[in-house]
């Protein structure tokens, strides 16, 4: 279904924040076709954020910095008004 799928003309715009977590080697979703997504995407708050020693489970190949990166970023943007 993904690789057949052209998410950036799927999803424009989106409502609320948008976070992408990108391993560098990842193969399912690749770091090229993130970034593109990423670019194209509105919202109201984006950020992406790449992990440069993982695939596809960079919350088991570099589990400090994901949960740093959850704890300072993520769960910052939980106390914002988007609308």
């Amino acid at each position: 279904m993904m690789a057949t799928t052209d998410i950036v003309k799927l999803v424009p715009t989106l409502a609320l924040p948008v976070m992408i977590l990108q391993g560098q080697y990842d193969y399912q979703t690749t770091h090229t076709q993130a970034k593109r997504f990423y670019e194209s995407v509105k919202a109201p708050y984006k950020k992406m954020f790449t992990f440069e020693n993982s695939s596809h489970t960079p919350f088991i190949e570099e589990s400090e910095r994901f949960y740093k990166f959850m704890q300072d970023e993520v769960l910052g943007l939980c106390s914002l008004n988007f609308s």
